[in-house]
């Protein structure tokens, strides 16, 4: 590929055709025999004959000196993710263990247990509840005086209740 200063410029993505006629002077740009810039070719030579400690274009970006950061927590952490992952390792089977234990013992119950247990209270309750209308309902209906109706209902849910208190306090899974 063939062209001008300015495509040249363009191509190599330099602000101005100012530079690829100091470019020129340099001997840095190879033309064709009819007067065109080789852009190939061209850059080519300048990637070769780069000199940032002389080309007067490329100034080198000064390197700051700064002191190394002190290190933190997290990378004192994260030196130390083997000995977490072991603690971590250790700390589950020691859990893993404590429940096998339980369960030998009779502390923990297996989901099933748990769940015939929650419907035997269920039941209790219902039974309660349903005997507790049969026997208030003619009660109720025959008192006009609703404090009194208030009292007898408390305290007959109350005393259910305690029952199914009673009887939630009994089970053992």
């Amino acid at each position: 590929m063939t062209g001008s200063y300015q495509q040249f410029s363009d191509f190599m993505g330099y602000k101005s055709k100012a530079y690829c006629v100091e470019l020129k002077r340099k001997g840095k740009l190879v033309f064709t025999d009819d007067n065109k810039i080789d852009f190939e070719k061209s850059r080519a030579r300048i990637s070769g004959t780069a000199d940032i400690s002389r080309d007067s274009k490329v100034e080198p970006k000064p390197i700051p000196c700064q002191p190394a950061p002190a290190p933190t927590d997290m990378d004192f952490n994260l030196k130390n993710q083997y000995d977490r992952a072991r603690v971590y390792k250790l700390s589950m089977d020691a859990r893993r263990q404590k429940l096998a234990h339980e369960r030998e013992v009779g502390n923990l119950g297996s989901i099933q247990q748990i769940k015939n247990v929650g419907f035997e209270i269920g039941r209790a309750l219902r039974n309660r509840l349903t005997t507790f209308t049969r026997r208030a309902a003619p009660i109720v209906s025959m008192e006009s005086d609703t404090k009194k109706n208030y009292e007898y209902l408390a305290k007959e849910i109350e005393n259910i209740i305690a029952e199914i208190q009673g009887d939630i306090d009994a089970v053992r899974i």
